[in-house]
């Protein structure tokens, strides 16, 4: 049942989403994590694509550049918030997911993760929480 919660929750959350283009961020996105510290997306050639061969992003502090989450698709969209209740911030986050196949079985779909907070800043692994065929 809390995982529905949570589910449904994100959901909610993510209502107000605008679409975006192709499969690269449209903008920086910074995200307030409190104490004066900001967090953003950034390509990173350190962190590995889906495949192994492209780039990948990572989720990084302003606070000290350190990385707090790897993404190996490219997130159209990243809120910060407390989603399960336990008073850590949890990321949640939408992405271009190959596996995710749309109706017609030939263009791919979006996925929502979301990736629980540890309370040290940094998150668990990501587990999806939904699917969809696009963002409109």
């Amino acid at each position: 049942m809390k995982n529905v919660i949570l589910a449904l929750t994100v959901l909610v959350s993510l209502a107000v989403l605008v679409g975006c283009d192709g499969g690269e961020p449209q903008h920086l996105q910074m995200l307030n994590a409190g104490n004066g510290e900001y967090l953003y997306v950034k390509l990173d050639q350190n962190v590995k694509g889906s495949d192994g061969l492209h780039i990948g992003y990572s989720l990084r502090s302003t606070k000290d550049g350190r990385v707090l989450h790897t993404f190996q698709y490219a997130p159209q969209e990243v809120r910060l918030d407390d989603f399960d209740g336990d008073g850590v911030k949890d990321l949640v986050y939408i992405v271009l997911d190959p596996s995710v196949k749309g109706f017609d079985g030939l263009h791919i779909g979006y996925s929502t993760r979301v990736a629980l907070g540890k309370g040290d800043g940094s998150f668990q692994q990501a587990k999806v929480v939904a699917t969809f065929d696009s963002i409109e």
